[in-house]
């Protein structure tokens, strides 16, 4: 039987991967963390093995025992916990070696690398769980009006330069999206047209 890897944290979706894959006739080779992944995660995977925060060579370890090559990263793992509990290993210490930031996506994309170069891939969890999803198109509440959808493509570049450069609750941008939508903005509503060469935003939560 094929195998598959879950590099499971705490939340529900490592058992709404795990029950998806072993629909799909996967064998499920779980590595779970101490004090963050709920111990009923035993009952719906074919192999368990704890492992603290941290340990990456115990978990290529266990996935190579298992003949693993492939494996998803689903749940998360507390900020708090990580930093009081952790337990870095030679592992850890090559990812973080690497590392030229340590945002959510930078850490993330070198411990995948580090996994590749060690031959299990890490595929992303929706692959297995498109129902789950939210689907294409229009959910709920009032229909979007012929006003707004034209400012739905400038919204979609803000967001992705959002995501770009956040760096706190305050961040800098001065990238051509957004002088593109700020000479939009000054178009549309010139009382909210921000001065300058660069725009600053707090997000409102």
């Amino acid at each position: 039987m094929e195998r598959i890897g879950l590099i499971a944290g705490n939340g529900r979706l490592p058992f709404l991967f795990a029950r998806a894959a072993r629909k799909k006739g996967l064998e499920v080779v779980a590595v779970a963390h101490r004090g963050e992944t709920d111990p009923a995660l035993a009952s719906e995977v074919d192999r368990l093995t704890w492992v603290r925060v941290g340990q990456v060579d115990r978990i290529q370890k266990a996935f190579r025992e298992a003949g693993v090559k492939q494996a998803a990263m689903a749940g998360g793992i507390g900020r708090v916990r990580a930093l009081a509990e952790a337990r870095p290993d030679l592992g850890a210490v090559r990812i973080i070696s690497k590392l030229r930031s340590f945002r959510d996506d930078a850490l993330l994309r070198a411990v995948a690398a580090d996994f590749e170069s060690r031959g299990v891939t890490i595929i992303a969890p929706t692959d297995f769980l498109g129902e789950v999803l939210c689907p294409e198109g229009h959910l709920a509440g009032p229909g979007c009006t012929q006003r707004r959808r034209r400012t739905l493509p400038w919204a979609a570049r803000w967001r992705c330069c959002w995501g770009r450069r956040t760096s706190g609750r305050r961040w800098w941008c001065t990238t051509a999206t957004c002088s593109r939508w700020r000479r939009w903005r000054a178009r549309t509503r010139p009382s909210a047209a921000v001065a300058g060469s660069a725009a600053t935003w707090a997000p409102s939560s």
